[in-house]
């Protein structure tokens, strides 16, 4: 499954009007090899610092960044920021749980990019972290 959501920008608007970059879309990924709910949140997490990085470099300002990761056995974690604290929402004894299947969820609202840089970033970034 690997579907790219489409958003309306009618009501997305930053200072003098500006148009963010949207990203939104669902993958499933097929691990190489099985990880642990811990690995995988750090994978996560590593890939939003990436972004965020990325984001400051480059002067644009991160409206939203959302991701929510669920698996087998009963593994969910949602990690978001709007582009200072990372707030991690997640079952507590699943950073033990080996995880071979994960199913993603990511939403980016970035200001000051547009949306082709801001999607060819993000997958160049999850290709590096999951493939």
């Amino acid at each position: 499954m690997n579907d790219i959501h489409n958003c309306s920008h009618e009501d997305l608007h930053g200072e003098l009007r500006e148009v963010p970059a949207v990203f939104s879309c669902s993958n499933s990924f097929e691990l190489k090899n099985e990880l642990t709910g811990k690995e995988i949140k750090n994978i996560i997490l590593e890939f939003m610092g990436g972004v965020k990085k990325w984001a400051q470099e480059n002067k644009y300002f991160i409206g939203h960044l959302k991701v929510f990761v669920k698996s087998e056995g009963d593994f969910n974690i949602w990690i978001a920021t709007t582009g200072k604290e990372i707030d991690i929402k997640e079952l507590s004894g699943q950073d033990e749980i080996d995880i071979k299947h994960i199913e993603l969820d990511i939403t980016l609202i970035v200001f000051g990019t547009d949306e082709k840089t801001l999607e060819l970033k993000v997958l160049e970034n999850l290709n590096k972290k999951f493939i």
